[in-house]
This record gives C-alpha cells, sequence and structure tokens, in this order.
C-alpha cells in the first residue's frame, strides 16, 4: 500500500472502532435500533479497511457486507456468512423501524452486538496480516 491507501486505510479501521464503541454506549442506553445500526456500520467499515488493504482502492458505496466479503475473497464460515447477512439488514430496519421487529428486544440486540465483537475480532486480526 502507498501512503494514501495506508492512511485511507487505517481511517476506516479506527472508524470501526469508533462505531463499534458507540454501539455499545447505545445498548446502554436501551437505543436497540440505534446500536444495532452502529454494530452494522463497524462491521461496514472494518470491510472497506480490509477492501483497501486486498484491492489497494477505494472501497465501493455499498452497505451490503456479505458482497464486500465477497469483493474481498473473504472465507466466511456459514455462522459468519449467516450473521453478516442479519447485520446488513440493521442497516434498513433501523432507518425503517418495524415495532414487531427483534431489533427492538434488549436481548437480541445485546447478542448481536456480541456477535458482532467476535466477527469484528476476527476481521481486525486479518487487517493485521
Amino acid at each position: 500500500m502507498d501512503e494514501k491507501q495506508k492512511k485511507r486505510f487505517e481511517f476506516w479501521k479506527i472508524s470501526s472502532k469508533e462505531e463499534i464503541e458507540t454501539a455499545l454506549a447505545l445498548l446502554k442506553k436501551k437505543k436497540l435500533r440505534q446500536s444495532l445500526f452502529f454494530v452494522h456500520l463497524s462491521l461496514e467499515k472494518i470491510l472497506k479497511a480490509l477492501f483497501i488493504k486486498e484491492k489497494g482502492e477505494h472501497p465501493p458505496r455499498t452497505h451490503n457486507l456479505i458482497y464486500l466479503a465477497k469483493e474481498i475473497d473473504l472465507e466466511l464460515t456459514e455462522e459468519r456468512e449467516n450473521f453478516l447477512i442479519e447485520a446488513t439488514a440493521f442497516n434498513i430496519e433501523a432507518r425503517y423501524p418495524d415495532e414487531e421487529s427483534p431489533m427492538v428486544e434488549y436481548k437480541y440486540a445485546k447478542e448481536k452486538y456480541r456477535e458482532a465483537l467476535e466477527v469484528l475480532k476476527w476481521l481486525r486480526k486479518k487487517s493485521e496480516e
């Protein structure tokens, strides 16, 4: 990576960390849809950092986590793939809420936050390889 790419890469990694911290703060305040929206943002941004690392170019303007993962040939377990599919929906559901969505249940939001931390840890490790 050249210096410009390194700077972009670090920007996306740092942004990802900030977004997951925001997700936790919102979860603690029981702002569940908003928390899960920031979970999605955090995942999206670390995937975009990996995109820069792998492709050497600016990431596409998409919010689709599976698309980003496939664009960088990320080997996903079925469990991780299913989680990224589900987490992609957080982006839409937070914007267009449905009172029957599981996103309004604290137990669900807390579990998805925990799962996101595991996936983020894995993705950050990949970003350091």
